[in-house]
């Protein structure tokens, strides 16, 4: 049974409390430990990539991969629309990669 820190006048004990809900709930835990892994790694690219290639192509995934999520998650069915601009992007994507190709001359 939780027990509700409204009844705690103390703010620093209230603070506490709504920690402990927090790191004890799974369903804060898996999206947060989700959301800093994925931020780890776009530093981690951004440090070592081409900027003017990692930046379009990280901004880009992160409409695809919210679309995909919510979808997955049963917030919002994908629509012909949505698969038709995940797809759009994807095509972006491999066109940035592809013009970025050493040349074969």
């Amino acid at each position: 049974m939780q027990e509700s820190s409204s009844k705690h006048t103390n703010p620093v004990i209230k603070f506490i409390m709504e920690m402990y809900f927090l790191l004890t709930n799974w369903k804060f835990i898996v999206p947060f430990a989700l959301n800093q892994i994925g931020s780890v790694l776009y530093v981690r690219l951004l440090g070592t990539s081409d900027i003017s290639m990692a930046l379009p192509i990280c901004n880009s995934l992160t409409f695809l991969f919210t679309a995909a999520t919510s979808s997955f998650l049963g917030e919002k069915a994908l629509t012909k629309r949505t698969v038709a601009g995940m797809a759009l992007i994807l095509l972006g994507i491999g066109i940035c990669v592809y013009s970025k190709l050493p040349s074969g001359s």
